[in-house]
């Protein structure tokens, strides 16, 4: 069961999504705070148009802006770094910032593997340097697979920032349907077990990954 928690923990970290449910649910309860791990928070909230609550994680990243939005973007990388994520894949580009992905995700044995398609869209303010990303799940955008649970709602929106020290700022919040028959209670209880381990594996990426200043000698 404990791996099975801590991958509920993490559905919500999967993609990024924009839906009416933020910005209806504002107004009618504030997130509590249900998890803090040094600079990151995790906190849910309950919605009147899920049973399934929302997430939101607030952390600090002592990383490379540029590098850490271009992680965020490659598609093809998410499965070393978003937990249980596995043939992540761009399924078609509409223009620069805009695209529909697939991705699958392993759940543990007996509950079949799940798999999502994502209309993501991305941008970044020039002169605020905020960058913005909004997806929604689309489960009917291909057919289903066999021994293979399409999830059903997944949403997510990621807003970040460069900090004047040299760090950056993420906002996070999202809300997912993982589909089948497992009980929202379930879900919910899962939910904040295991946020802070995607973003402690992006973090780490984002150091190990980082583009190195070239050197030059002086010439004697």
């Amino acid at each position: 069961m404990s791996s099975l928690l801590k991958f509920f923990a993490l559905l919500a970290l999967l993609i990024v999504i924009n839906h009416p449910i933020f910005s209806q649910s504002t107004k009618k309860q504030d997130w509590s705070l249900v998890k803090q791990d040094g600079e990151t928070k995790v906190y849910t909230r309950s919605n009147k148009i899920s049973k399934i609550k929302e997430v939101r994680i607030k952390t600090r990243m002592d990383v490379d802006f540029d590098h850490l939005l271009n992680l965020l973007t490659q598609v093809e990388d998410y499965d070393k770094w978003v937990f249980k994520s596995r043939n992540p894949a761009v399924l078609k580009e509409v223009g620069e910032n805009e695209m529909y992905y697939f991705v699958e995700s392993d759940f543990p044995f007996p509950l079949s593997d799940r798999d999502m398609i994502i209309h993501s869209k991305q941008s970044l303010d020039p002169v605020s340097k905020i960058y913005t990303s909004k997806s929604v799940a689309v489960p009917d955008y291909l057919p289903k697979k066999k021994k293979m649970v399409r999830m059903p709602m997944l949403e997510s929106y990621w807003r970040v920032w460069p900090l004047e020290d040299g760090r950056v700022e993420i906002d996070y919040r999202a809300v997912a349907d993982p589909g089948g028959k497992l009980p929202a209670w379930l879900i919910n209880m899962a939910i904040t077990q295991g946020p802070t381990k995607t973003m402690r594996n992006l973090e780490k990426l984002a150091k190990d990954t980082a583009p190195r200043p070239s050197s030059t000698v002086a010439d004697k």
